[in-house]
């Protein structure tokens, strides 16, 4: 079995610790707040961001993560999504 050329991995991949942080958090509310955090500049420009590639993948899973609470429980996300006042 050979493995693919890193290029072809997911972007996501080459991050680890965000890899794991979204395995454990997986189909919960609070990867949706962890998601966000990843998208959202918390250092005053201080970090140079993820890449295209991975910025797609985060904005995919918390699409899909959404989904797959949905399907499990619908009640949770519409409260958990609406915005607070």
């Amino acid at each position: 079995m050979t493995l693919a050329p890193l290029e072809e991995i997911a972007a996501l991949e080459k991050y680890g610790h965000v890899q794991e942080r979204i395995c454990v958090l997986w189909g919960t509310p609070e990867l949706d707040r962890y998601l966000n955090q990843l998208l959202t500049d918390s250092r005053d420009g201080k970090r140079s961001g993820f890449p295209l590639e991975a910025t797609a993948e985060i904005l995919f899973l918390a699409e899909l993560n959404k989904m797959v609470r949905a399907h499990c429980c619908p009640k949770q996300v519409m409260t958990l999504d609406r915005p607070t006042v």
